[in-house]
């Protein structure tokens, strides 16, 4: 126990916060920048563009397949993977790692639900959505949630697995994931592509600040 203590004590020192404020102010100037582009002509059309260019390649089986990735950043199955990830690292001893992935993927969660309510974007218009959602569009939850979970297991794999194959597939795989995650968002109409893009910017931050932590913290 007493080990685990020291580490949260190192996690959480005047850095994090400093870090956290940093990022605080950061999203803040994020959200007062997105509502008032949001608005601006040439950059909707810049988005209608881009989105009927990807809506332009549908097909039933891509639809299909592309649903399996955007499940992959749903809210239910990231809570559930993240209580998964959190006690297994936490059981192999890998206790800065375990404190790690609850903080990325659990503040971007937060960050992404906050934005969503004060930028309150609307989302594509409906006869375009293969999927129905009740919330803003801005930013994708689901692309947020993506980056700041497989982006940290990236980030894990490439430190913790020796075998370079096994190392390199796993690495692949979550890379895979992150990109089709966003796609599929674009594809079944349910964002913006400059939703998904601002949520790759958004979680991809805050994943660096905490890898920069765990760094400082195991170096």
């Amino acid at each position: 126990m007493q080990k685990q203590l020291e580490i949260l004590r190192k996690f959480f020192d005047k850095y994090f916060f400093i870090a956290f404020l940093g990022y605080f102010l950061f999203v803040a100037v994020f959200a007062i920048t997105a509502k008032l582009t949001s608005e601006i002509k040439y950059l909707v059309k810049l988005d209608v563009i881009v989105q009927n260019l990807i809506i332009g390649l549908r097909t039933d089986s891509l639809t299909k397949a592309l649903n399996i990735f955007t499940d992959l950043g749903d809210t239910k199955l990231m809570i559930f993977l993240t209580i998964a990830a959190v006690a297994l690292l936490f059981l192999k001893k890998h206790y800065t790692y375990s404190i790690g992935i609850a903080l990325s993927i659990g503040i971007a969660e937060i960050v992404s639900f906050v934005l969503k309510n004060a930028v309150n974007r609307h989302r594509p218009p409906e006869f375009i959505n293969l999927v129905h959602e009740s919330t803003a569009s801005f930013p994708s939850g689901h692309t947020t949630a993506a980056i700041s979970f497989y982006g940290f297991l990236i980030y894990f794999f490439y430190k913790n697995i020796k075998n370079k194959i096994w190392r390199n597939v796993l690495i692949l795989i979550c890379g895979i994931i992150i990109l089709l995650a966003g796609f599929a968002r674009i594809y079944l109409g349910a964002h913006w592509p400059s939703d998904v893009i601002a949520s790759y910017i958004l979680g991809g931050v805050w994943l660096w600040i905490i890898i920069s932590i765990i760094k400082k913290i195991n170096y």
